[in-house]
């Protein structure tokens, strides 16, 4: 969402100064558009519909905010007109809203996408379809090509018979250009630089285009090669509140379910480099390491390198890299065998020769308890050894908790993953929306904490539902 977001202030920056795009992508005179308006708009709804509603509230929901936006943006004329007409045809002016809507969506594991298809015509209904699927594999950590035999015939057909190379045409070709502009892409800012060479209206082509990149390659930042620097920082951040501060609440709740759906650590995050690399087989001492589910989802979760943890990892279009701040040290693959994880074809990169060494100091970090500082409100991992339920805690609530952390850590620290899925399943099957913002405000990690605290003491204490467990 953020991508898309990010992909429109791109194109508004182009259209007015196309060397201040291709050296920081984004100027401070950028302005949101009504394509990174329907993102802003759909994800609240999304918020406050999780699981699914009518068409009737969709068009509702949107014509009210409609009115009560104050419109400081930049507005297409197809967009002023369906703001002139809110009571008209729902889908009749917009491409690029529609295709923000679907996805934005996404996001969301609900049945929303059903509220979207009131007299669509059959073209749109395929959009939909492909490009939330495409968004979905993507944010799971498919691969390009993988994701490409995941899509139907009519997607694949199309895209190789269809003129959408010369011929602007509606939501289908939209969304062969921007798979092309990711898919020729080797990260975030490169998709965007194919995204305005395109046919048809650049700020769609763009914030499609960033809204797919961003579910490989992450958003954070925008990096250049070193021969366009010209000697400064080949690594500009995008931070952009800035040009959401009329929109807090929406940028929360973007932000929230975002972290909710992470699953890996992008290339775009990961502060290292867009050079070209060239790699070799090698034969490390982790080759056929088998690792179970729980370490295998920390090293794709991973961080951005810092003073304490300066080795970490990124996953890139189905390879794993290791690398520290602006380093590629190597990359290597999984392969899923009987419920565990095997590493394979490790590489090193030929200008630093040091996948082991690497791996080892990267391996460490995400074998070890440093993920765990913050997921315990009571129990202290740093004093785990010595010390016991804390008197002020006692014949309270808060000694079931410190408890059940306790126990957890103690028994279960490994298992996490496995805890998680466990909780999320549980959301899926209450449907009950303030238990979801009660899980994102805490996190999946804390939130599996939670749930196996749950239900632990539901053995003794049997509930109908988690609501007792808001008191965490």
């Amino acid at each position: 969402m953020f991508g898309a977001i990010i992909g429109d202030l791109a194109a508004n920056t182009y259209l007015r100064r196309k060397e201040t795009f291709y050296s920081q992508l984004i100027d401070d005179d950028a302005r949101l558009s009504e394509l990174s308006l329907s993102v802003i708009w759909a994800s609240k709804f999304a918020n406050s519909n999780p699981y699914g509603c009518s068409v009737n509230d969709l068009r509702g929901f949107i014509n009210f905010l409609n009115k009560n936006d104050t419109f400081s943006t930049l507005i297409s004329p197809f967009a002023k007109e369906w703001c002139k007409d809110p009571n008209g045809e729902f889908y009749k002016y917009g491409v690029g809203m529609y295709l923000m809507r679907c996805g934005t969506f996404s996001f969301w594991e609900g049945e929303l996408k059903d509220c979207l298809y009131e007299r669509v015509e059959k073209e749109d209904w395929y959009a939909c379809e492909c490009l939330q699927k495409i968004l979905q594999l993507l944010y799971k950590g498919y691969s390009k090509d993988e994701v490409w035999r995941c899509l139907n015939g009519v997607f694949t057909d199309c895209y190789n018979h269809w003129k959408w190379r010369t011929e602007e045409g509606g939501t289908m070709n939209y969304l062969f250009r921007a798979w092309n502009n990711f898919y020729n892409a080797f990260d975030f800012g490169s998709a965007l630089h194919n995204a305005v060479k395109q046919v048809g209206d650049i700020r769609i082509n763009c914030a499609l285009t960033g809204m797919i990149a961003a579910a490989m390659y992450g958003y954070q930042t925008y990096l250049k090669k070193i021969k366009y620097c010209d000697g400064n920082d080949p690594i500009v951040y995008l931070d952009i509140k800035q040009y959401l501060e009329s929109y807090p609440e929406e940028y929360s709740i973007i932000k929230r379910q975002l972290e909710w759906n992470y699953v890996f650590w992008p290339k775009n995050n990961s502060r290292t480099n867009v050079e070209r690399h060239v790699y070799k087989p090698v034969k490390s001492h982790f080759l056929n390491l088998r690792i179970n589910p729980e370490i295998h989802r920390r090293i794709l979760h991973s961080f951005a390198p810092d003073w304490d943890h300066r080795f970490s990892f990124y996953k890139d279009n189905g390879w794993t890299y290791v690398c520290r701040s602006f380093r590629i040290l190597g990359r290597f693959k999984f392969k899923y065998v009987n419920g565990d994880f095997i590493i394979s074809d490790t590489q090193n990169n030929m200008d630093f020769p040091e996948f082991d060494t690497g791996f080892h100091e990267a391996f460490y970090c995400v074998n070890s308890d440093w993920y765990l500082f913050n997921v315990f409100k009571y129990f202290r991992v740093y004093y785990h050894d010595t010390q016991n339920c804390p008197d002020e805690y006692r014949e309270s609530l808060k000694e079931k908790f410190w408890y059940g952390e306790m126990m957890f850590y103690t028994q279960l620290k490994n298992k996490m993953y496995e805890w998680i899925q466990r909780a999320k399943r549980s959301l899926n099957e209450q449907k009950n929306p303030k238990l979801l913002h009660y899980a994102q405000d805490l996190g999946p990690e804390r939130f599996a904490v939670a749930f196996y605290i749950n239900e632990l003491f539901a053995k003794w204490t049997p509930y109908d539902n988690l609501d007792w467990i808001f008191e965490y």
